[in-house]
């Protein structure tokens, strides 16, 4: 014998049980609709069904700002707008997921909290994270509607200025500064934005795993760009020191090191016989070695094209950097072929 008990629309099966020949049975599972089958395996008397129903509960959220709040349910994300109230929204017996998403350069502050009927909910945010998530379900006490309370607190405060290294992998960045004789450290997560005092000196070490090295990078401060000299050594680090004067972005570019194999330098030559200079940083250079060109045309010329070759004509990929603000020089970069090569500039009349 099966039992199938299905709430209507709007409703949630809030206790449900059985009497058979004198047992009682209660029916606890439930599936990801809020639904309860059970099998009877054997039917030894007449069946009493005890079943409760209850209206789903709503959930509201009022005003918020700087950042997202969403539930998911059986699958589906619904988004709450800031102010907003879903009725008959959430079935307690099954549980939805509710997410806090905190817009970047915010996080999810520690003072979130929600009400279930007019209890308090302490949710146990540690005021560190861009994200959060809990489940509204009854055996964490919710049990009545809901009101959920965001806090989203920025990152950056008063006085202070963003610095991030972006997305990275396979490196470890550290910031080191020293203020009224202290010196901390702190180790930067890929993607993480944290708030430093402005006008601070810090110094900023990018250490690669042991298989890999930094062949290019730049620290870039309130839009202006220094570059960072890499190195063909795996595990190398690499270190400067920079005052914080304005947003600050750290990006760098690693490469698995080189091997024993490519132990050999090959030359970097230039034709520089047209209307300006060509600087290269490396006359010599290893495999997988980065070369950088700085390029300064002549007044009233500008570059036209760059292109670099090996001897046997390979044809070797050029990337454009931007302009050095020391010198205003037009930087490419290439990543050294198992060859020499040539570099060859035009120009064009501006």
């Amino acid at each position: 014998m099966f039992i199938t008990i299905t709430p209507d629309e709007n409703y949630f099966i809030a206790s449900a049980s059985y009497t058979m020949s004198g047992n009682e049975v209660v029916l606890t599972d439930r599936d990801e609709r809020g639904r309860i089958k059970h099998t009877v395996s054997k039917v030894t008397g007449d069946i009493e069904l005890d079943v409760r129903m209850e209206e789903m509960l709503s959930i509201a959220a009022p005003e918020f700002e700087h950042g997202q709040v969403s539930y998911t349910q059986n699958g589906v994300t619904v988004n709450l707008e800031s102010g907003e109230t879903l009725e008959y929204a959430i079935n307690p017996t099954v549980g939805a997921i509710l997410t806090f998403t905190a817009d970047p350069r915010y996080l999810v502050g520690s003072e979130t909290y929600c009400l279930s009927g007019d209890t308090g909910v302490h949710l146990g945010f540690n005021g560190e994270s861009g994200s959060e998530q809990v489940r509204l379900v009854e055996e964490n006490g919710f049990t009545g509607d809901i009101t959920v309370y965001s806090e989203f607190v920025p990152i950056v405060g008063e006085g202070e200025f963003a610095i991030t290294a972006g997305s990275f992998e396979n490196a470890v960045v550290t910031l080191t500064q020293t203020i009224d004789g202290v010196t901390t450290s702190r180790t930067l997560q890929p993607d993480e934005i944290y708030g430093i005092g402005a006008d601070t000196d810090v110094t900023i070490t990018i250490h690669p795993a042991p298989n890999y090295c930094m062949y290019y990078g730049s620290v870039t401060i309130g839009g202006v760009r220094q570059y960072l000299t890499g190195n063909s050594t795996g595990g190398q680090a690499v270190t400067t020191t920079v005052k914080v004067t304005g947003d600050t972005l750290i990006s760098f570019t690693l490469y698995p090191a080189r091997v024993p194999a490519y132990d050999r330098l090959y030359a970097v030559d230039v034709d520089d016989s047209g209307p300006g200079s060509v600087i290269r940083d490396h006359i010599t250079a290893y495999v997988r070695e980065t070369v950088t060109l700085t390029i300064k045309p002549d007044t009233g010329y500008e570059v036209d094209a760059v292109t670099v070759t090996t001897y046997s004509r390979q044809v070797i990929p050029v990337r454009y950097m931007g302009i050095n603000p020391n010198n205003n020089g037009r930087v490419f970069v290439f990543t050294m072929p198992q060859a020499s090569v040539k570099v060859n500039v035009t120009y064009k009349r501006i």
